[in-house]
């Protein structure tokens, strides 16, 4: 579980799984994850802008 405070106000987060190893203790794999993902967007060619 994670929180964040600004001012007077908290931000809990919590991940609920059937087996304690299901996930990681903490959450770094998400933000591990978001860099992959960010730095593929980066290298890849762009996609033609479609019309809507």
């Amino acid at each position: 579980m994670g929180s964040r405070t600004s001012h007077d106000e908290r931000l809990f987060r919590m991940q609920i799984v059937k087996k304690r190893t299901a996930v990681p203790d903490n959450r770094d794999y998400i933000y591990e994850r978001e860099a992959e993902l960010k730095a593929f967007e980066e290298s890849r060619i762009p996609l033609d802008k479609v019309a809507v």
